[in-house]
């Protein structure tokens, strides 16, 4: 039904989308319960009158409800596809924070002074805290900047030789603790 309403509408040179044409449907059936009860099967004269309503409806010139219906679906299908792509997001921000969290809890240190280790065990922290803060690396350096002041304060490179002797989930646990205080 929905396939023939936009077809009807795109031979009369007008684009109406999938859910517009779904809505508009919907719309004209309940607007019309007695000629379209919703307890039995329609016909196929029902059907024609159903596709013939719905698209007289979207063919309307200079109507109030007609634009209000179609900006309201407009915006329906924009907020679906938006709380979509920020799932997205999320999601895939968290599976970079798992990643390194896993990481930096699995990180060891060699006997002696390692300072290579430190220093790149410190940047795996601050670019924990940068995905978590949900900035792409590099995007914006003065958020990266307070960031990296934040982190000094609450969490001295000095302090790394105690972290690294936590266990596994100690350290995992420091780190979202970390987060909660340095990214507020």
């Amino acid at each position: 039904i929905v396939q023939e309403i936009i077809f009807m509408c795109r031979v009369q040179n007008v684009t109406v989308s999938d859910t517009l044409g779904a809505f508009v449907a919907r719309a004209v059936v309940l607007e019309n319960a007695e000629a379209f009860p919703l307890d039995k099967e329609l016909d196929e004269n029902d059907v024609q009158e159903l596709i013939r309503l719905s698209t007289e409806k979207l063919l309307e010139k200079n109507s109030p409800s007609a634009e209000t219906v179609k900006m309201q679906v407009g915006f329906d299908v924009a907020r679906v596809q938006e709380t979509e792509e920020l799932e997205r997001a999320r999601s895939k921000r968290e599976q970079r924070e798992a990643v390194l969290v896993n990481e930096i809890s699995n990180a060891k240190l060699k006997v002696g002074n390692d300072t290579e280790a430190l220093t790149s065990l410190y940047r795996k922290i601050f670019n924990f805290l940068v995905v978590r803060a949900g900035i792409e690396s590099g995007a914006d350096r003065p958020a990266e900047r307070e960031i990296a002041a934040a982190l000094e304060s609450v969490f001295p490179r000095i302090g790394l030789k105690a972290f690294t002797a936590l266990s596994h989930d100690d350290k995992a646990a420091q780190l979202m603790e970390l987060s909660n205080i340095v990214l507020g």
